[in-house]
């Protein structure tokens, strides 16, 4: 994609916490090209969450015209508990090469990273349980992903790679704002905890 004069997107088109699956998937099909030339352009993987640096926000900022603070919620999981420490779940998402999601989201055109952290078992935007689909047999673990989270979405959502008209607000609704100032206090508490720690064993907290 690098010789295209330009891009289909457009600033805020990402929603919050909208997973980093969601948006290659939706990228690639708003330009009409393949998962690996999306991907590759984007230097963003739809494989299960890694590390993403300022430096890969600012450079899909500069390329998208996408609003930065919105990118580093989606590309660098704003919320999470990596300010637990050790008191932190285990960082383990889904195994294998499945995508877990809510009909309900999925029916707006929706899909958030919280759908596929370990620590919840429902969605926290409709409180309803979640559901894991297998992923295609052939390809890569990111493309077999964006395969399997594309013929999901268009089987929900007719709008999709748009939201649908009622779709997913811009700002968050109060389920994932109370879900926010939880991790917050659950962050800070665990902070508090290690200030008071005397000593630590491979075996646990003393």
């Amino acid at each position: 994609m690098a010789g295209y004069p330009s891009v289909n997107w457009w600033p805020h088109n990402l929603r919050p916490y909208e997973s980093a699956l969601s948006f290659v998937a939706r990228f690639c099909a708003l330009n009409g090209v393949p998962a690996r030339a999306g991907t590759a352009f984007l230097g963003v993987e739809p494989r299960h969450p890694r590390f993403v640096s300022d430096d890969d926000v600012a450079r899909v900022s500069s390329l998208l015209g996408e609003d930065p603070a919105r990118l580093t919620d989606v590309l660098q999981h704003a919320l999470d508990f990596r300010q637990c420490g050790t008191y932190a779940p285990p960082p383990a998402y889904s195994q294998g090469p499945s995508v877990r999601y809510c009909a309900a989201c999925a029916q707006q055109g929706y899909h958030s990273y919280l759908h596929e952290v370990p620590w919840l078992t429902k969605c926290p935007v409709h409180l309803t349980a979640l559901t894991t689909v297998p992923a295609n047999r052939s390809g890569n673990i990111g493309e077999r992903r964006l395969g399997a989270f594309k013929r999901l979405m268009q089987g929900h959502c007719a709008a999709w790679p748009h939201f649908a008209p009622d779709g997913f607000p811009t700002r968050e609704p109060g389920a994932l704002l109370t879900l926010a100032a939880w991790v917050r206090d659950a962050c800070d508490a665990s902070k508090r905890m290690q200030a008071g720690e005397l000593w630590r064993s491979e075996a646990g907290t003393h």
